[in-house]
């Protein structure tokens, strides 16, 4: 591989893999934390804010999530309101992909933001050690694991947040 091209050819090849696997899973609901962290995100594009009671109240959620879900908050604000425990900052980062596509888009961002981070662990690791070789090695380490594979089209912080580290 030509060492200009390889970094593109890394992250094309993890979208490859990451889109299998969240073709492959489909049409699987968002489960577990995904599903909170989508409504915060809903709650700041509907409301314009990250008070959640009335979007859980509305059933907002309804549109990616099979029955009902409870709030995950640890106590009312100080203002009486309720507040997710998760952070905002995922949330924040796919509302113009949820607000375009709903939870598809997210879907699609994550995987595309995913591959950019495949693609970027693959350059730093050529930029630390000069060899195409160990490159790949890094690349494959960090884009084949199981979690690595599942949390790339997942609505959860940590592949964002090894993207962000990275850069």
């Amino acid at each position: 591989f030509v060492v200009p091209r390889a970094p593109a050819t890394a992250g094309l090849l993890a979208l490859l893999v990451f889109g299998a696997a969240a073709w492959r899973a489909a049409p699987t609901r968002p489960g577990g934390d995904e599903p909170h962290y989508l409504i915060v995100t809903q709650s700041m594009l509907l409301d314009r804010d990250l008070r959640i009671e009335n979007n859980h109240r509305r059933g907002d959620y309804r549109a990616y999530y099979g029955g009902d879900l409870a709030p995950h908050v640890q106590r009312r604000g100080k203002d009486g309101e309720v507040y997710s425990v998760h952070a905002p900052g995922l949330p924040a980062l796919v509302l113009p992909a949820f607000a375009l596509a709903g939870y598809s888009g997210v879907v699609l961002f994550l995987l595309v933001l995913s591959a950019a981070g495949a693609a970027l662990a693959w350059w730093i690791a050529w930029l630390s050690t000069g060899r195409a070789d160990a490159a790949w090695f890094a690349w494959a380490s960090v884009t084949l694991p199981v979690t690595a594979v599942f949390q790339s089209f997942s609505a959860y912080p940590d592949a964002t947040g090894g993207t962000l580290a990275l850069t």
